[in-house]
């Protein structure tokens, strides 16, 4: 099975990217979220941390996008230990459930 991860790194450009685009400084998004200090959205524009579901949602609504426009994913990448087990359900003639 592929999963695709978020990478932080490049959803902190777009989250940049989306702020120059809407004339927003650091200082205008905190205060639009109502967050305590403009460090926060520092953070996220370095990737060193992603904004959580609710933060996500309101800079969609301020950007008018999507989730998924803010978001921006890394390859998948398959998941080895989901593999195993799932081939060893069916050696057994099991079939293994999600």
């Amino acid at each position: 099975m592929r999963i695709a991860r978020i990478s932080r790194k490049k959803t902190g450009a777009r989250i940049a990217e989306l702020m120059r685009e809407h004339h927003f400084d650091p200082t205008d998004i905190q205060e639009e979220l109502d967050l305590y200090t403009a460090s926060t959205v520092y953070r996220w524009m370095r990737g060193e941390s992603l904004p959580g579901t609710e933060r996500l949602y309101q800079l969609s609504q301020l950007f008018g996008v999507d989730i998924g426009d803010i978001l921006v994913l890394e390859e998948p990448v398959v998941l080895h230990a989901w593999k195993k087990e799932a081939s060893r359900g069916q050696n057994a003639g099991q079939t293994s459930q999600p």
